[in-house]
């Protein structure tokens, strides 16, 4: 980790918090408010779109690398750019399904074609909109989405730096920063949401990152993955039960394993969000010490959680009846 990247990643959190306090201003005077409804974890009106914040501060941090000297991929750049603003103009005028996951396939096949190799942009139109889809489907609670993206991001520039790949670890160092600088705003309780356009900063930068890597080293890209595979089996899991009930995947729903256990009594959204992180924390520290296998019982064991505690909580009270 050189002085340049601190530097970024240092100026990316300065900005993002500087940001914040008129962004959020702004965003309640033009009424960019998430109302509450019965499908929401939350139940005050919350203004949404901060993360045009990390935007600023991620480009901010990424001027500072430039003017270093240093290197950017423009791949990533290009291809984190166009989705985040496709999150913003989902953030104003709600476009539909077919259109966002279309600019997700195409572009994730442009910048894989960038990339090279032959697998590259058909790993590209598989990967980007199933780490994008799946960052803006569990953003549903306080501070899930700002601990993943800070723990993703932590090891990922590690990792990057250390394999030599600095294009691309510019990027996990600023969105590290970014991250930090949004979790105040949302941690414990929520002054401020991501919105698509933080959701789909958060996720292109995850997936571009990851597709650069894999034209590289497929063993290196398959570890990006490794702190982030919490957020795609809740959200595979989650698809794969609701085709199996025939139900339409566009429609909103409460169903994700973070979602049951916000619902289980006493949790609050911090509870759910420290355990989700912590687990993406554990998958990478389990995996460097015993391997890939490591990450199987870690997965189960949290796509069997809201059950297990379910169970638990039915034992203390049939418990509590029979003692008393």
């Amino acid at each position: 980790m050189s002085k340049t990247t601190l530097l970024a990643g240092a100026t990316a959190a300065a900005v993002t918090t500087a940001v914040m306090p008129g962004l959020v201003r702004i965003l309640r005077a033009h009424n960019r408010v998430d109302v509450p409804n019965a499908r929401s974890s939350h139940v005050v009106p919350t203004p949404r779109g901060g993360g045009v914040a990390c935007v600023a501060g991620i480009t901010a941090g990424l001027i500072v690398v430039r003017l270093s000297r240093a290197q950017v991929s423009t791949k990533v750049s290009v291809g984190t750019a166009v989705l985040t603003a496709v999150g913003f103009l989902d953030d104003r005028f709600q476009l539909p399904a077919a259109q966002r996951l279309g600019a997700q396939a195409v572009t994730g096949a442009v910048v894989g074609l960038a990339c090279g190799g032959c697998s590259t942009p058909i790993v590209g139109v598989v990967l980007v909109p199933a780490i994008v889809n799946s960052f803006n489907f569990m953003d549903g609670i306080n501070g899930i989405s700002g601990g993943q993206a800070a723990v993703w991001s932590a090891f990922a520039a590690a990792r990057l730096d250390s394999i030599g790949l600095f294009e691309d670890a510019a990027f996990a160092h600023t969105m590290l920063g970014a991250s930090v600088g949004f979790l105040p705003w949302n941690l414990p309780s929520a002054k401020v949401f991501l919105g698509d356009v933080g959701s789909y900063l958060f996720g292109s930068v995850i997936a571009f990152a990851t597709l650069d890597c894999w034209s590289k080293s497929k063993f290196e890209a398959i570890l990006l993955g490794v702190p982030y595979s919490v957020y795609l089996a809740d959200t595979g899991w989650t698809i794969l039960r609701r085709l199996s009930r025939g139900e339409q995947l566009t429609v909103a729903h409460r169903e994700h394993i973070y979602q049951q256990l916000v619902d289980l009594p006493r949790v609050e959204h911090w509870h759910v969000s420290v355990f989700v992180s912590s687990l993406s924390l554990l998958s990478t520290l389990a995996v460097r010490k015993v391997g890939l296998s490591a990450l199987i019982p870690i997965i189960v064991g949290y796509l069997l959680t809201p059950a297990g505690v379910r169970h638990l909580i039915r034992a203390a009270a049939n418990s509590s009846r029979f003692s008393g």
